[in-house]
């Protein structure tokens, strides 16, 4: 098989039909995570070192994860306004976006030629969902031509893809990549599940050739062909049961891996799984059942077989299952043609056994998974847990350094204050006393000498209030010295007064008309 038979196509994501506004809002996004990616890593070398910077860089990375927030949110609000028909942006067409996909029936259909690039096709990655939205519903331009929703095999679901195609491309080919089917057939027919449908469509993508002389058909899922289907009860672990059974050819050309594991399952007694297909008839839609639809247990009366699909992993229904398989072998138990010949006896009693064995593998399994998913919870919520308290340590340190330098500053401040202090109670000492002074200016030492142990006392401690005290003590002296001085000129005047009446009454008699001499200020005449 030719590995190298390819042709190239493009692989983009959503981010190639933003608008203007848009594609902002994302470079600033991708500024935010790139700026957190790199806080991180200081973090965890932070964290390695035990320095006390991971409490400030945590601090900074919550600050870009708020960012990061609102810009997203901002984002949605634009793809939620957004009412026109996307185009693809040619800037986002990079050689780095180029990928391969191998020939197969879907290059061949559509003419592309091998090893070439081409923009017919385009598969888009999703990593805004309100993007696919718009381009799946009102498909997308690009160079003038429109595109529309192709298909998304199970892969590519898996990984969010989808594939766009031409569409004037699907309209010219369209039949016979469906084989001549449409959608509105289907639809009217009662319809079929997406995933499968589309999962269907894609297989045209994968690789086909021809090995050893023979044509294979790796991707394909048409195995074999389903024949004489049928319900009717057949015996099973010792009951009768009534079920639905065809008859299947199956073409080793078209599948040769398939029907190799078919063979070893067989060979090694495992159960072969899978889903029965059926479809409503073309008089009924949707499938008529007898007594009605059921979760479990329900018989179809009017119905379209349309085969049985195996699934090697999980089955859709445990209990649809292969009965019999006739293949080439070397065994003694073969007829004319060579064929092994199983009877279903032989064959319902090993799947019975098989059948038990893998419930209770099943079972341990779901328990396993269900210990794992517990134990994985809970050394996440550790780790977590662990983080939190070495931060909240750092953080603590970081804390107790700061409050330090703080309890620091405050001693100084406090020094500082206290120097404050005495330099204004040392100022205002000085003004009171030069105030007290400025009071008692006018009055003499004599007048200030009753009150000159309460000056000492002020001017050691400064009062306001004891200014006016001082003042009027003072003022006091000199009131009590006043009335004393008037005092004692009272009582010499009143002696004067007392001689004079006496001296008048011993010479009044001799009184000759002529007045006695008026006593002088200096004594008595």
């Amino acid at each position: 098989m030719n590995l190298s038979t390819q042709v190239y196509l493009y692989s983009i994501d959503t981010s190639a039909f933003y608008n203007e506004a848009e594609l902002e809002l994302h470079n600033r996004l991708n500024e935010i995570a790139l700026e957190k990616k790199e806080l991180r890593k200081k973090m965890r070398k932070s964290e390695k070192d035990k320095t006390i910077e991971s409490a400030e860089i945590r601090r900074a990375i919550k600050s870009c994860s708020a960012q990061f927030r609102l810009i997203k949110n901002e984002l949605y609000n634009i793809f939620a306004e957004n009412n026109k028909t996307r185009i693809l942006n040619q800037d986002f067409l990079k050689p780095s976006a180029v990928v391969a996909m191998f020939d197969g029936n879907s290059t061949r259909t559509f003419g592309l030629e091998r090893n070439k690039l081409y923009t017919d096709i385009f598969i888009v990655r999703a990593y805004f969902f309100d993007i696919v939205k718009d381009i799946m519903s009102d498909s997308f331009y690009f160079n003038d031509d429109k595109y529309i929703f192709f298909t998304a095999s199970a892969g590519q679901i898996r990984t969010k893809k989808t594939v766009f195609i031409k569409e004037k491309l699907w309209e010219e080919h369209k039949r016979a990549i469906m084989c001549g089917l449409d959608i509105e057939e289907i639809n009217r027919r009662g319809g079929i599940n997406v995933n499968k449908f589309l999962a269907y469509l894609a297989l045209g993508h994968g690789l086909t050739g021809v090995s050893e002389g023979k044509p294979v058909f790796q991707n394909a899922v048409v195995v074999g062909t389903s024949l004489n289907p049928k319900i009717e009860d057949i015996e099973l672990n010792g009951r009768t049961v009534r079920v639905l059974t065809a008859e299947a050819e199956i073409d080793e050309f078209t599948y040769p891996n398939f029907v190799k594991w078919l063979e070893k399952q067989i060979a090694e007694g495992s159960a072969v799984t899978g889903s029965v297909e059926i479809a409503a008839s073309k008089s009924n839609s949707p499938i008529i059942y007898d007594g009605g639809y059921k979760e479990k247990g329900r018989v179809p009366m009017d119905y379209i077989y349309g085969g049985y699909a195996v699934i090697s992993i999980k089955p859709a229904d445990n209990s649809a299952v292969m009965l019999e398989l006739n293949n080439a072998s070397n065994s003694t138990n073969t007829n004319e043609e060579g064929n092994i010949i199983m009877n279903k006896e032989m064959i319902k009693e090993a799947l019975a056994d098989e059948f038990k064995s893998v419930n209770d593998k099943i079972s341990e399994l779901n328990q396993c998974e269900k210990i794992a998913a517990e134990l994985n919870a809970s050394n996440e919520a550790a780790a977590a847990k662990d983080g939190e308290i070495t931060a909240l340590k750092v953080e603590v340190e970081t804390l107790k350094g700061e409050i330090n330098a703080k309890n620091g500053e405050i001693e100084t401040l406090k020094g500082e204050i206290a120097g404050a202090a005495a330099k204004t109670a040392e100022i205002e000492k000085k003004q009171l006393i030069s105030e007290l002074n400025e009071a008692i200016k006018g009055f003499t030492d004599e007048q200030k000498e009753r009150v000159k142990d309460k000056i000492a006392a002020f001017k050691e401690k400064p009062v306001q209030t004891e200014i006016n005290s001082i003042v009027s003590d003072i003022k006091c002296a000199i009131a009590d010295k006043a009335l004393a001085d008037a005092k004692v000129v009272a009582e010499q005047n009143s002696a004067k007064e007392q001689y004079s009446n006496t001296m008048e009454s011993i010479y009044g008699s001799m009184d000759d008309g002529v007045k006695p001499a008026e006593p002088s200020g200096g004594g008595l005449y």
